[in-house]
């Protein structure tokens, strides 16, 4: 027997399980995905123009965003993929400020984690 697509077994009696289709029923390919791989990811709709789509239509989320959809802004002091706190010696809204010791400290203490300044011993 040749079975239909979404079709398999001795006797082509079995439908494929969801999110496997094709002869032999495949996973889903690309950014297609579905029950019956029936749906074409579209980052516009799927990923609210804030990400890529991926295998499975998944969305990848650009620097800045986060969320199934990639539809809500990370909240300050964080950023990157997964929102992750600023590191090091890096703060701001965006993690967009590089903590200078001169200026930041006024040459009084040293640059901490989060643009935090460690004051030197007097001040």
């Amino acid at each position: 027997c040749e079975c239909f697509e979404g079709w398999y077994g001795e006797h082509c009696d079995s439908v494929c399980p969801g999110g496997f289709n094709g002869e032999g029923c495949e996973m889903c390919s690309g950014e297609v995905y579905g029950e019956d791989c029936e749906h074409q990811c579209d980052e516009s709709r799927d990923c609210s123009d804030n990400g890529r789509c991926r295998a499975g239509g998944v969305c990848e989320c650009f620097e800045g965003w986060y969320g199934e959809h990639c539809d809500s802004v990370c909240p300050g002091g964080f950023n990157g993929e997964g929102c992750e706190m600023c590191s090091g010696e890096v703060y701001g809204e965006d993690c967009e400020h590089q903590c200078d010791e001169s200026r930041d400290c006024s040459d009084n203490g040293r640059c901490r984690a989060g643009g935090v300044c460690e004051c030197f011993e007097g001040w």
